[in-house]
């Protein structure tokens, strides 16, 4: 991954729920846009793996497509 490929993002000041939300609205995100699929964020940790068992690690190698 390329240094123009990175986005940093600093999230601050809210509770786990709130986390845990955007988290899976941005594994949906990458996912259907690497995988090419079109996945609900109620349904996306149904078909997704995490490779190292990190589920907050949303680099796009880490992810796996389960079907």
């Amino acid at each position: 991954m390329n240094p123009a490929q990175i986005v940093d993002i600093n999230i601050s000041n809210i509770s786990q729920e709130q986390f845990n939300y955007i988290l899976t609205d941005l594994t949906t995100m990458i996912v259907n846009n690497h995988f090419n699929t079109t996945y609900l964020p109620e349904e996306i940790y149904n078909y997704i793996y995490f490779k190292d068992n990190n589920e907050r690690n949303l680099d796009v190698n880490n992810l796996m497509l389960v079907v």
